[in-house]
């Protein structure tokens, strides 16, 4: 049985079809119809009141109000309500044949209608909320299972044409990876787990020491590869610099970060990445990933909503990123990226593209794989969102945070790019309210607890055990300006 979900009536207008913001229902007679919209649809399409459940027939037939809510069965949400009042007045003798015959009348209307609006505009998949139902008026219907209603979304939004249609045909069934990998993420930081307690007498465990920068990045081997990347692409490097003020040292230092100047662009086929997550909006499909949450059983509610958030967050970025390769006539199967769809040297998630992109080297086209299309598009990228030249690096910390949220990453960056520089590494910038570690001066030793404690209590006497009385020592007085 389908999941009963509330429809809320907006508006009900005496006699025929209702417009936004319609009068309420006055006394009179009613049939038992309603105009619905559904989600995504640009027309009206008819529901009627079989659909309502029975409790709410009544509520319905005597004092409807608008802003009424009523249980549905279908997954529908009402923008407006349609109401048919008999013309024939309640003294009129005529009343029991020609209310009859009226009334059915007002069904065939309905019915015509219906059947118009429901070939001019899909309705919604009441068993995939967020998606268009199959109408059989395009070639997405025909699709593969695992990729059909992906494709009417799409054909819904008019971006479905035969390129399109052709490439969803050669794409894998979906990979869960992707959005498992993302849930699994996100439960642990929404529910993390508590460690089990030590056994009695078990010493804590030690703390490992906190880490800044990447392991095996900031060094000066490293830095002697961007150096070398610098000096091959000077002209990309000189020409970025010069109109977004980013130094080359960082931009060759995020370049490393992201994808080790272009060596690593991902293994994953980003088409198929975003489809795969976007086609994602129900638990069910996330396969082993499920199970390696803790206790998933209980909070599928959660997983379900976050699903969905991330499905339409991908289903955006798919967008994007089909509007980007028709632009560039680029093979969108050809495309490699990293495990949540970002792309090129620089590793733009497609969104970006239309925001911060840009074509480094004039010939048209932007392509973020080519050195400087991708080193003019990240110095734009950080020029928009708080870069700012000869700035302190708490500033530049700020804006390369824009670009990877993570600490460690901004900072990763800002060393490398001062050993690049020919600098020493400088300290890393840590994040408001965050404690910078104390260095413990040289040549002092730390005593032990059992030092400590001994220093701590005091002496006893020998013979009667009270606290020996300690001798006052004279105080020398001393001059005025005198060190201590």
């Amino acid at each position: 049985m389908r999941s009963r979900t509330p429809v809320r009536l907006v508006a009900v207008d005496k006699g025929g079809l209702s417009a936004f913001g319609g009068s309420p229902p006055r006394s009179g007679r009613r049939s038992n119809a309603a105009l619905l919209r559904v989600s995504g649809s640009a027309n009206p399409v008819f529901g009627v009141c079989h659909q309502i459940e029975p409790h709410a027939r009544a509520a319905f037939s005597s004092a409807c109000a608008v802003g009424a809510v009523f249980p549905l069965r279908e997954k529908t949400v009402t923008l407006c309500a349609m109401r048919i009042l008999s013309p024939v007045p309640a003294c009129c003798f005529l009343r029991p044949i020609l209310g009859p015959v009226l009334c059915s009348l007002s069904w065939l209307i309905a019915c015509l209608v219906l059947a118009g609006c429901a070939a001019a505009q899909p309705g919604v998949d009441p068993d995939r909320p967020g998606f268009p139902a199959a109408t059989g008026h395009s070639p997405a219907q025909s699709l593969p299972e695992a990729w059909r209603h992906l494709g009417l979304r799409l054909a819904a939004d008019n971006l479905y044409d035969t390129d399109l249609d052709a490439v969803l045909r050669k794409l894998d069934p979906p990979s869960p990876d992707p959005m498992g990998r993302k849930i699994q993420e996100l439960y642990r930081n929404q529910f993390p787990s508590q460690p089990s307690p030590s056994p009695p007498g078990t010493p804590p465990p030690a703390k490992s020491p906190p880490v800044y920068v990447y392991p095996n990045v900031v060094t000066p081997e490293n830095a002697a590869e961007c150096r070398d990347f610098i000096a091959r692409h000077e002209t990309a490097f000189v020409r970025a610099e010069q109109r977004y003020l980013v130094p080359r040292s960082i931009a060759a230092a995020l370049l490393f970060v992201e994808t080790r100047l272009g060596r690593s662009l991902g293994k994953h086929n980003v088409l198929h990445t975003l489809a795969s997550m976007a086609a994602a909006r129900d638990p069910g499909q996330l396969g082993d990933w499920l199970e390696k949450l803790d206790r998933p059983e209980a909070r599928l509610d959660w997983i379900g909503e976050t699903m969905l958030k991330r499905s339409d967050w991908a289903y955006r970025e798919l967008v994007a990123f089909l509007t980007y390769v028709r632009t560039n006539n680029i093979d969108p199967l050809t495309v490699p990226g990293s495990v949540y769809g970002a792309m090129g040297i620089c590793q733009f998630m497609p969104s970006n593209i239309s925001l911060f992109a840009v074509d480094g080297n004039d010939n048209g086209l932007i392509d973020l794989f080519e050195v400087d299309d991708a080193v003019a598009s990240l110095s734009n990228y950080l020029i928009q969102n708080g870069w700012k030249p000869n700035a302190d690096r708490e500033t530049q910390f700020t804006a390369l945070k824009r670009y990877n949220r993570l600490n460690i990453y901004a900072n990763t960056i800002l060393c490398l790019a001062d050993l690049v520089r020919g600098e020493p590494v400088g300290q890393p910038v840590l994040p408001a309210g965050q404690k910078k570690p104390v260095k413990k001066p040289a040549g002092k030793k730390t005593p032990d607890r059992k030092t400590a404690a001994a220093k701590a209590s005091p002496k006893k006497t020998p013979a009667t055990g009270a606290p020996a009385a300690k001798t006052a020592k004279p105080r020398v007085p001393q001059a005025a300006g005198s060190k201590n």
